[in-house]
């Protein structure tokens, strides 16, 4: 991982990789999620073929495609900032205990009556229909946001920027 600006007073992480098939950005950020705290998980993955190195064998930081960041950060920002606002509506609407991303509804504090105040609010502000029954089942907070924001049209994510 390395650090990049964003602006000048914004400083993001990015994971620059190389993996076998089937490893991508959401295993590498699930995996991360349950070793880092939550501001240090990087903003952008690049997948590499290789990885650039010095003579010495040590990462060439310098020849990191640093280009590949600007349209990997931007989308990845837009969704993080959605499913972060998404997860503080749940976590509100349910007046959950604990907001932890990988802990069911249930296992945070909520219970049936905040399953349908959280549903009622979801679809308030995101326009978005969900069964209060969908935040019943045993299933992490970050899958609940996942499938909202799956619903949410491009045009009601960018009227929530």
């Amino acid at each position: 991982m390395t650090t990049f600006s964003g602006n000048v007073t914004d400083e993001r992480f990015a994971c620059f990789y190389v993996a076998r098939d089937g490893v991508g950005p959401a295993e590498l950020r699930t995996g991360l999620t349950r070793v880092l705290p939550a501001h240090k998980i990087p903003n952008a993955y690049v997948r590499l073929e290789v990885m650039p190195l010095t003579q010495s064998g040590k990462i060439n930081r310098r020849e990191l495609p640093r280009e590949r960041l600007a349209t990997e950060t931007d989308a990845r920002s837009e969704a993080d900032d959605l499913h972060q606002a998404l997860l503080a509506t749940i976590a509100e609407a349910g007046r959950l205990i604990e907001t932890d991303p990988d802990g069911s509804f249930i296992a945070s504090g909520g219970d049936s009556l905040a399953a349908l105040e959280t549903a009622l609010a979801i679809e308030r502000e995101f326009n978005v229909t969900i069964d209060p029954e969908d935040l019943l089942e045993d299933q992490p907070l970050r899958v609940i946001v996942m499938q909202v924001a799956a619903r949410l049209s491009p045009e009601a994510s960018a009227l929530r920027s």
